[in-house]
């Protein structure tokens, strides 16, 4: 299980592998902005984000507006996630 910590004046929970089966940390910033950049349109935010099969079908579908209107969702998942003490969110 994670731990609760301390963190800029707050109370977070720090969660481990286990709590989060197939996913994977990446840096909550760099994640956002590839995901809102024109790249983002063909997958490369869930490329950074080791999501292979994800990617696969963004860049299969990039020729539809789908995965424009996914990776704006997929912005605005990201900026509310809660970071950890190195800008991580798990993805």
């Amino acid at each position: 299980m994670g731990k609760d910590v301390f963190i800029h004046g707050e109370m977070r929970h720090i969660s481990t592998q286990e709590e989060n089966p197939g996913k994977h940390l990446v840096n909550k910033y760099i994640y956002v902005i590839l995901a809102i950049s024109p790249l983002g349109w063909i997958g490369i935010h869930k490329l950074y984000a080791r999501r292979w099969l994800h990617f696969a079908m963004y860049l299969i579908f990039s020729i539809t507006a789908v995965p424009a209107v996914l990776s704006v969702f997929d912005f605005i998942k990201g900026c509310g996630e809660m970071r950890d003490d190195k800008n991580r969110i798990w993805v």
